[in-house]
């Protein structure tokens, strides 16, 4: 049994998925072209501020960079921060952004390490990945198996998950999600961390996941 604030986000975004479903099964023949998104939304608001502030809300730590250059030293200190010791990488995550990480053991989920065993990656302190995408007004990540992401595996049982977001992925809502995303490809959808306080009423966080989430936003 989850507590209710899980399930008020739950509710949330099952909602909103509902009615995007709805919007995108609207009229008939085939779909029409998607309009580019407006670089700001209502208030004149971007949406990765909308996305940052989500973030903070549901206790996701999330850091700015500009550009890539500064990418490896906040990637870095985040997990250095965490005390972690040994940390997985995704195929395809950019070498660079791993430059910094003096005293922290990667392991690679690619050839010839490939696939890391459950084993392996309950051992790492942490995971770093990208995703396919981000949803700013849940603060929801995305992610599809894509290069940098690696399989739901891999996100799924360390108990740190570090993710990088490029601003340019940054989607307003779930309508344009869907509209971006690859309907054959499976996805998984990771509103800040789950929780339950089934058992002695005690809350425990990441019973189906990682129970820390930090973003590295590069604007």
């Amino acid at each position: 049994m989850t507590g209710s604030g899980g399930d008020a986000a739950r509710d949330e975004i099952l909602a909103r998925v509902r009615q995007a479903g709805v919007l995108a099964g609207a009229g008939e023949g085939a779909a029409a072209p998607a309009e580019a998104e407006p670089a700001r939304g209502p208030g004149g608001r971007a949406p990765e501020e909308v996305f940052t502030e989500r973030l903070g809300a549901l206790g996701v730590g999330v850091q700015h960079v500009t550009g890539a250059d500064d990418l490896p030293r906040v990637v870095a200190s985040a997990l250095w921060a965490r005390g972690v010791r040994r940390a997985a990488v995704p195929k395809g995550l950019p070498a660079s952004w791993l430059a910094e990480l003096d005293g922290v053991w990667v392991m690679r989920d690619e050839p010839p390490h490939a696939p890391l065993s459950v084993r392996a990656l309950e051992s790492v302190g942490a995971v770093v990945t990208r995703c396919a995408l981000a949803v700013a007004d849940t603060g929801t990540l995305v992610f599809d198996g894509g290069v940098g992401q690696g399989p739901r595996l891999l996100s799924a049982l360390p108990g740190h998950h570090l993710c990088v977001v490029e601003a340019g992925q940054v989607v307003w809502d779930m309508a344009a999600a869907l509209a971006a995303l690859d309907p054959l490809r499976p996805t998984t959808w990771l509103t800040g961390t789950t929780w339950s306080a089934a058992v002695d009423a005690v809350q425990v966080r990441g019973v189906h996941g990682p129970d820390r989430i930090d973003v590295v936003l590069v604007d």
